[in-house]
């Protein structure tokens, strides 16, 4: 008996992520919901398939529209970060979207994935323009080139290249971006990056 050839992990993804891929006119974003996928005052989203705001209302204000971060960017201080949340990836189209500073909001979506961060985050990643922050993102260049890394995201860069993670400002109360370039001998290429405390440190140093 043959034995079936078995799909790499690697390969699986990226199978799995080329399937998300939005048509043109349509954008990725990200959402975080409590594990019974309930938002404001009740409202109920679906693991998969449409979904409309019953109350949308164009305006610059939160509420009375479905709410959600373009792209994987934005305030993540707005996202459910509660134990078992889910993760959705919402297929959106882009006319008509209304920027509130940290998200967006619009009146209906598809939701084409609920589940992991990892594999939401994965997603969003693969589609994204180049150099967009995913929050919780991991970037990776070559030699000379520009990782560029969201919110508690991780950066890793060949030599000479530019390691670029977002943080958030404390004093300011902003989000803010921190660089450093890889140098050799203060930052090394090929090594995985997050900021920890305001500081550049390697990932294999925050799980110690």
């Amino acid at each position: 008996m043959k034995k079936k050839k078995q799909a790499s992990v690697e390969n699986v993804m990226e199978i799995l992520v080329e399937t998300f891929k939005p048509q043109d006119g349509y954008i990725l974003c990200l959402k975080s919901l409590p594990a019974n996928l309930k938002a404001y005052e009740g409202f109920q989203w679906p693991e998969v398939g449409p979904i409309s705001a019953p109350d949308w209302k164009p305006t610059q204000e939160c509420g009375n529209g479905l709410h959600a971060f373009k792209w994987g960017v934005g305030d993540v201080g707005l996202a459910c970060m509660e134990e078992g949340a889910k993760w959705l990836v919402l297929n959106v189209k882009e006319e008509g979207i209304v920027d509130l500073d940290g998200k967006i909001k619009f009146e209906q979506c598809e939701v084409v994935y609920c589940g992991a961060r990892d594999i939401a985050i994965s997603i969003i990643e693969a589609h994204a323009p180049a150099g967009t922050a995913v929050m919780f993102g991991t970037a990776t260049a070559g030699d000379s080139g520009t990782a560029t890394a969201g919110y508690k995201g991780t950066a890793t860069a060949g030599e000479w290249g530019i390691l670029v993670i977002e943080y958030y400002h404390e004093e300011s109360m902003s989000y803010r971006k921190k660089c450093a370039v890889v140098d050799s001998v203060s930052f090394l290429p090929g090594v995985k990056y997050c900021l920890k405390d305001g500081e550049f440190v390697t990932v294999n140093e925050t799980e110690a």
